[in-house]
């Protein structure tokens, strides 16, 4: 069995129990961070109106941070009031065998790290499409950032992290 219990780390399905543990979690925790990892949403799509009803009732709940994966492709980052929602990361590795060219999907994913004494997510974009780096991401040139971050619009600062890392920055 690997589903979440009250007591035991596992698979939390994003359901009513799931709306309930997040309340009860920041009843109990006040000043914590609810942090939600949802796999949701349709292959090479954009967001549906599933993910943006989930998130709803995820931030209604007090989900104070959420990242969706799942769709295989980046999605962009929005905020449903303080909380920001990446509706995908993408991959990092995953058997795609041209399927971004052929549905006209940027090729990029974003790994992201989380600071936690400054509430800060970095969301670093990565090469994706594995017949161009053989099952081999790497962290995208500086030329490619300025691109693919405009996805998500102006409204993020950016900064480089460690070994020149290019990331948009993300407070929650």
């Amino acid at each position: 069995d690997f589903y979440a219990k009250a007591h035991q780390a596992g698979v939390n399905c994003l359901d009513t129990l799931m709306i309930n543990d997040i309340q009860r979690y920041k009843l109990d925790h006040p000043g914590a961070k609810a942090i939600v990892s949802a796999h949701w949403g349709t292959d090479y799509g954009e967001i549906t109106s599933a993910q943006r009803e989930a998130t709803q009732r995820l931030v209604l709940a007090g989900a104070d941070l959420i990242i969706g994966h799942g769709p295989h492709r980046l999605q962009p980052i929005e905020y449903l009031e303080d909380s920001p929602i990446l509706y995908s990361i993408g991959n990092g590795v995953f058997n795609n065998n041209g399927e971004f060219k052929k549905r006209n999907v940027p090729p990029y994913a974003a790994i992201v790290r989380l600071d936690l004494s400054k509430l800060e997510l970095y969301w670093c974009p990565i090469y994706a499409d594995n017949q161009e780096t053989f099952w081999q991401p790497d962290f995208v040139s500086d030329e490619d950032f300025d691109t693919v971050r405009q996805f998500n619009g102006p409204k993020f600062k950016t900064t480089k992290l460690d070994d020149g890392i290019n990331a948009v920055v993300v407070p929650f």
